[in-house]
């Protein structure tokens, strides 16, 4: 087909001419026609249909204008402790102050000005953010309510305050290492549907139940564009997150915090940590690592400062705000260690507490240097060698059992295999290499040195020796709740794992007790007021990574239980380079004393009065 002069024959038709310079102006003129044409065609057509369906197309308009969609997201659960009334963390309407861009009349200078006064900024950051900004910017988050109040009733134009959801902690730095923070979420996270996430503690462990869900909903405006839902109210519209309830009590975790925080003081120590165990089901009913992060300002308290425990001469790990150092600082524990080597000993049947140790006189020999202790004793039972904290009669012991059996007993109280906390950063623990062990560490851990134990899984050996030898993971969560409060979950504890025999653990209660009743133990200073305790003192050289064993820094324990007859909680604490004493009967004994006298009355257990007091009581 001949393409071309078909063409030339419609160009002439169109046209009526054969020159081809004239018969395109006139074809473009023609089509320039015919557009104007069939527009007024389109035009007459939805004339004549708003004639037939008015009230159709002014809907349709009006839907087009009145309709959009907005994303919702749930609220995050609330943590709460124990009793389910005192709200650990929960999330509140945060003021945001935003410039969104002012009229042209608007003197931007006078405007920034106004701004920085009410809001307390300075005036010319708040200038430069307004000049640059353009259509938006970011001017003060966290207003307080006095500012917001007198934004509103300055009505500054271009300026608008949006509430963003925030995260607050009312207790502050009080279990902040436990609890965690929640921070935004990276770019990465974002493209999974992400805003927010729990970080660290319980916000980071159990983010997936208190993370509240996102949602895209229709809206409905108004001649002022605020927004309606258009989605009917129901279950549907249920986003929030589960409240998370913990085993912690926030009575019981002030009582712990402040009696560190008071005998930190006393002694000038740099930091301390402690944890409060329930004696029966091993539930967390307290954790403090001090000095500890505020939630509330995670982005400042986060950063580690090397440069300030170089010049104290410490892990910087034991400084950082941020670490739980109860969970994630494994140490060699001292004295603290004896309970495992006894309690593996008698289990084992190679020793009872009448069994006949040698003391040495206070040294004895150990791979080319002496082991020496406080209290110098001959031979003595093992009762009394415990009592007295003799490290010479345990290294007997352990040698009594060999290497092989004093690395099962460690290795069956899961010193070195972290204890299954449900928390995020549990550290394991180390022991020496094998032919190390064998040589001389198995020695050395009859008196607590030549492995390491977070004081989590040393509060949990004294935990398993008052469960009658049976051991169960310890727990700080305890139930999720629905919003409307019903439980959606209970975190059950774990089946008890038989560590040593009933009878076993019942002798080294008896032992226990004898470091704290009486009169010549180390634990002495460990009785409280009304109640009988058990325990075991531990002071250990510090050390420190690349130096070796500290000459004049020390880690003064103690871990113990109460009552000494029907035990209720364990109490395991750590004060870290106490400068005033050095021991852990002086630093470390009278904390747990004080702690147990404020802790078992708010679990109801009251202190046993004197007779002779009852009586002056009654006069």
């Amino acid at each position: 087909m001949d393409y071309r002069s078909a063409w030339v024959r419609v160009r002439r038709a169109v046209t009526g001419t054969d020159d081809a310079r004239d018969g395109g102006v006139v074809l473009r003129m023609a089509f320039v026609t015919g557009l104007i044409l069939g527009g007024f065609v389109w035009v007459s057509a939805q004339a004549g249909w708003y004639q037939f369906d008015e009230a159709g197309v002014r809907d349709a308009r009006d839907l087009s204008a009145m309709t959009g969609s907005e994303e919702v997201q749930g609220r995050r659960g609330e943590i709460r402790d124990r009793t389910g009334r005192r709200v650990l963390a929960m999330t509140v309407p945060d003021p945001e102050v935003v410039y969104f861009g002012a009229s042209w009349d608007v003197d931007r200078i006078e405007l920034s000005y106004t701004l920085a006064s009410a809001l307390h900024l300075d005036p010319g950051e708040v200038l430069s953010s307004v000049v640059t900004a353009g259509e938006f910017a970011r001017i003060k988050s966290h207003a307080t309510p006095e500012e917001v109040q007198a934004l509103k009733v300055m009505d500054v134009d271009g300026v608008r305050i949006d509430m963003k959801p925030r995260r607050f902690y009312p207790n502050g730095d009080s279990l902040g290492p436990v609890i965690g923070f929640v921070s935004q979420a990276n770019p990465a996270e974002e493209a999974r549907g992400v805003r927010f996430l729990g970080r660290m503690g319980v916000e980071g462990k159990y983010d997936q139940e208190l993370r509240g869900e996102v949602r895209d909903v229709a809206l409905l405006r108004s001649k002022g564009r605020e927004g309606f839902y258009k989605d009917a109210l129901g279950i549907a519209w249920e986003l929030d997150g589960n409240d998370l309830v913990l085993n912690v009590d926030a009575q019981m975790q002030a009582v712990l915090d402040g009696e560190l925080m008071a005998q930190m003081e006393a002694e000038d120590a740099p930091a301390a940590m402690g944890v409060i165990l329930d004696a029966r089901t091993f539930e967390v009913l307290a954790m403090s690592s001090l000095p500890a992060m505020d939630p509330n300002n995670f982005e400042t308290a986060c950063k580690p400062d090397p440069k300030h425990a170089a010049e104290l001469g410490l892990p910087e790990l034991l400084l950082n705000p941020c670490a739980n150092k109860v969970v994630g600082y494994p140490f060699e524990p001292g004295s603290i260690g004896k309970i495992v080597t006894i309690a593996t000993a008698i289990d084992d049947g190679t020793a009872t507490p009448d069994t006949i140790l040698d003391g040495h006189g206070g040294q004895c020999p150990l791979g080319g240097r002496w082991v020496k202790d406080v209290h110098a004793v001959g031979r003595l039972p093992l009762s009394d060698a415990f009592k007295f904290s003799s490290n010479c009669a345990h290294l007997d012991l352990a040698m009594m059992m060999g290497p092989e059996k004093m690395f099962e007993g460690l290795k069956r109280f899961r010193v070195g295999r972290t204890t299954g906390i449900d928390l995020p950063g549990e550290v394991g623990s180390a022991f020496q290499g094998a032919d190390d062990w064998r040589k001389t560490g198995f020695r050395t851990a009859g008196f607590g040195y030549g492995y390491t134990a977070t004081l989590l899984e040393m509060a949990n050996v004294v935990a398993t020796i008052t469960n009658d030898g049976q051991r169960i993971p310890p727990r700080v969560a305890r139930e999720l709740r629905s919003v409307e409060g019903a439980v959606v979950r209970t975190f059950d504890a774990a089946e008890p794992i038989r560590v040593i025999s009933a009878e076993a653990a019942r002798q080294v209660r008896d032992v226990m007790r004898l470091v704290v009743m009486d009169d010549r133990g180390t634990g002495k200073r460990g009785r409280p007021v009304g109640y009988t305790a058990a325990g075991k003192t531990g002071t250990a050289r510090l050390l420190v990574p690349g130096q070796g064993y500290s000459e004049d820094k020390y880690l003064c324990s103690f871990v113990g239980y109460a009552p000494a007859e029907n035990p209720r909680i364990v109490v395991a604490l750590t004060m870290v380079n106490p400068r005033v004493h050095k021991l852990a009967g002086a630093v470390a004994a009278p904390v747990f004393k004080n702690v147990v006298e404020r802790s078992l009355p708010i679990l109801g257990v009251m202190p046993v009065v004197p007779a002779a007091l009852t009586q002056m009581a009654e006069r």
